[in-house]
């Protein structure tokens, strides 16, 4: 398979171009290591949710995330939620809204056929790299290391935070093992909705589907524990195109959704499915939790990701294949 990688431009910043026979990834290096594009050759669509400004809004170290570009795909690491740390030596150290990489340049490295990122921590000791590649002419693939640079535990959190464009007919699509969710946030009306659990075959209509194109709506849950099944989409029952994403679940066994037809403060139609290693969204929470992922002293943790593009007449067999 031939893969291709250029430099390019993405509005008004440079960014790095990826290219297998069926995708055209842009990744911008220096603003978060953000994969801002993911379009299908095949069909001449744009996966992930782009907003119609004429430049690109460039992030700085502690932004409020709602003031950024709020498209394409960030890291999250190593929290979602602004919080403190928990534990010595780091108790009491804010780390920011969305964590820190996804506002921080990151250096790249292209070779053969794979394109290198990596980062430092700021307010924690961390190395954060990940590999880009095609496994597939469909399938981008990417590959994750974190070390800690302490000789002291470190706990954190990753998060995948990939916005997928959708249209009114978009669902959802999770494993058949899911029985609950967890709920965070339902929208800015109802700020008490954290908590709350319900059975996803009664909510996904109205949680992991627009059920009425008419009512603005947001909001956010988790599966409720641990995925054994490292499988989830977003499919579109009007074009039958679907945006699959892979994790091996021994690594990554969590798995938020994010729902938005124009219902948050910024009105946008998008939905992501955030895979990650702890949950929910703040390290001092998940650790309570006890759904929190932990760097060994001078250690290493290594993970995986991989994201699909296609179309599929049918949906019921599209999620379902078990990854650990």
């Amino acid at each position: 398979m031939e893969i291709k990688i250029s430099d390019g431009t993405y509005r008004d910043v440079p960014c790095v171009n990826l290219e297998s026979e069926c995708l055209l990834v842009k990744v911008i290096p220096d603003s978060g290591g953000k994969i801002q594009s993911i379009f299908d050759r095949r069909t001449q669509t744009e996966a992930l949710y782009q907003t119609n400004r004429a430049t690109f809004t460039r992030p700085y170290y502690g932004m409020p995330f709602d003031e950024g570009d709020l498209s394409g795909f960030d890291d999250m690491f190593p929290t979602i939620s602004a919080c403190r740390y928990p534990d010595v030596p780091w108790e009491g150290i804010g780390l920011p809204d969305h964590g820190e990489v996804w506002s921080l340049p990151w250096d790249s490295v292209a070779e053969g056929g794979s394109l290198t990122l990596s980062c430092r921590g700021v307010r924690l000791p961390y190395l954060l790299q990940k590999r880009l590649t095609f496994s597939r002419a469909d399938t981008l693939s990417l590959a994750y290391r974190a070390q800690n640079c302490s000789p002291f535990p470190l706990r954190f959190i990753w998060a995948a935070h990939p916005l997928v464009r959708i249209d009114e007919s978009s669902e959802v699509l999770l494993p058949p093992e899911v029985k609950e969710i967890f709920h965070t946030y339902d929208g800015p009306r109802q700020p008490d909705a954290f908590g709350r659990t319900g059975g996803w075959a009664e909510e996904k209509a109205r949680y992991g589907a627009i059920a009425d194109p008419a009512e603005p709506h947001c909001g956010k849950f988790y599966v409720d524990g641990e995925l054994r099944t490292g499988e989830s989409a977003v499919y579109s029952n009007r074009t039958h195109q679907y945006v699959k994403f892979r994790v091996p679940t021994t690594q990554v066994p969590y798995l938020g959704v994010w729902v938005n037809w124009d219902g948050y403060t910024v009105p946008q139609k998008n939905m992501a499915l955030e895979p990650c290693t702890g949950a929910p969204d703040a390290i001092d929470v998940a650790s309570r939790y006890g759904r929190i992922s932990e760097l060994p002293p001078n250690g290493t943790y290594e993970w995986s990701l991989e994201i699909e593009l296609g179309t599929a007449a049918r949906k019921e067999t599209l999620v379902g294949e078990r990854h650990s």
